[in-house]
């Protein structure tokens, strides 16, 4: 995928998405689906129909709606949300720690982004997010067939809609609705609406659609009335059953390259406001490891694993790059698998002397010692390839309160999205030991497989 500044972030977020097969404990079957013509593999299978039954864990929280709840209080305790000095360190910590810092972007080594969405008009590459109880109608969603999107939500189907909701003004349009009361997410990559086209993302490929795909009459597209996009996903468990998110611990191969859903590692205006975000984060990098993929045996052997072949490591929902590399990308020797989680290794006075070093002051001073803290405290995992930067991924301003949001607590300008520069060296980097996976056949993996849930320890 092309970016209007080769700056910025390219490999979208959903440009990454995935179309998937489970091959329970393997993701040799999990082929990753893209826009982007350095990503290689080319295959189309269906994800299960969602269906409007959630499924609970086997210790799920009281899940009882609140009232007061909100699509940023929504996300129950997770993997996302253990501390890191809680877990224990990865055996190749040092090896996966030197990949990162010297490929993850082009450019200079630890210049990884915030991707917000403030004053980065057509080359955003956040995640708005919207409420559900916002909504003002329901809207059915028909699928360009031409783009590379995963689709599990029924040409019968509708979900909430408002007019006034705008995705993401980057060449995938993409924004996440969240539903506090159900505990439901909704994915959408490349959409437009009846109020929103661009020019790279408008409806006019669901009109071709309707000429070259035959469909029951009564499923065509109506400009007036239905959604158009590249993909449309209902966060759901291996079974089918929609995911209740306040209470899933699983995966969703669905709806990123690592197959792992989005909500729950967003970083929220609010979390910032409140003095804390306390669970990791998301990061997309250039160099997430490639295939082929390795054998359970080939993957615990370090001579192997990262070498020869590759793999992606629990939470992962499947390993994305499978076919193969992008040409003139890193050495396989070069990469990290996705799934991998991160901290930094640093004091509070540490923290101090970056932010006198970088001149920051007021809101913005306290924004960015909140958000070291949160990824000292909490790290983050790669989740998503990207073919130019590395970026986290925040909840963005193309929602009209979230900007107001991030306004206030200091982030105003397009610069702000380096407001972490300086912060990241390589010595100050760790990562920590994966956690487990509990694939759909019952099985336990600490490698990538659509899992029905995830959890460090027994």
């Amino acid at each position: 995928m092309s970016l209007r500044h080769p700056a910025v972030l390219a490999g979208a977020l959903v440009a990454s998405l995935v179309v998937a097969v489970i091959a329970v404990g393997s993701a040799s079957d999990q082929q990753r689906r893209s826009n982007n013509p350095d990503d290689l593999t080319n295959n189309t299978v269906s994800l299960p129909a969602a269906s409007t039954t959630s499924q609970p864990a086997p210790t799920a929280p009281d899940t009882t709606p609140d009232p007061s709840a909100s699509p940023t209080t929504m996300f129950g305790p997770s993997v996302w949300t253990v501390p890191v000095s809680e877990l224990a360190r990865d055996p190749r910590s040092d090896d996966w720690s030197a990949r990162l810092w010297g490929r993850a972007n082009i450019g200079a080594p630890g210049d990884w982004l915030l991707l917000s969405g403030i004053q980065q008009d057509g080359n955003d590459y956040s995640i708005p997010v919207y409420d559900a109880a916002m909504a003002t109608t329901r809207r059915k969603v028909r699928r360009k067939f031409t783009f590379p999107g995963v689709f599990n939500v029924g040409p019968d189907d509708t979900i909430p809609w408002n007019d006034a909701w705008r995705p993401s003004d980057g060449n995938d349009g993409f924004l996440v609705i969240l539903d506090s009361s159900t505990g439901h997410e909704w994915d959408l990559w490349n959409v437009s609406s009846p109020g929103y086209q661009t020019e790279v993302n408008d409806s006019e490929q669901c009109i071709i659609d309707d000429r070259t795909h035959p469909r029951d009459s009564t499923k065509r597209f109506d400009i007036n009335a239905d959604l158009c996009a590249a993909s449309a996903v209902l966060i759901t468990s291996p079974d089918g059953t929609t995911a209740d998110l306040r209470s899933y611990r699983g995966n969703f191969p669905g709806a990123g390259g690592g197959g792992i859903q989005n909500g729950p590692g967003i970083v929220f205006p609010s979390e910032v406001a409140q003095g804390a975000v306390r669970h990791a984060w998301k990061l997309m990098i250039v160099n997430t490891m490639f295939g082929p993929e390795c054998s359970p045996t080939e993957r615990v052997d370090p001579a192997k694993f990262g070498v020869t072949c590759g793999s992606a490591v629990a939470p992962a929902g499947q390993f994305e790059r499978v076919n193969g590399a992008s040409q003139g990308g890193p050495a396989r020797t070069e990469t990290v698998p996705e799934g991998t989680r991160f901290a930094l290794k640093i004091t509070d006075a540490e923290i101090e002397a970056w932010l006198r070093s970088r001149g920051y002051s007021g809101a913005r001073a306290e924004t960015a010692r909140i958000m070291a803290v949160s990824l000292r405290d909490y790290g983050w995992f790669i989740t998503d390839s990207s073919s130019v930067g590395a970026g986290f991924t925040l909840a963005g301003a193309a929602n009209p309160e979230t900007q107001n949001q991030w306004t206030a607590l200091g982030l105003t300008e397009d610069s702000d999205r380096s407001l972490l520069q300086g912060l990241f060296t390589r010595d100050r980097i760790t990562v920590v030991a994966p956690p487990t996976n509990i694939c759909a056949d019952g099985t336990l993996s600490t490698f990538s497989c659509w899992a029905s849930s995830t959890s460090y320890g027994s």
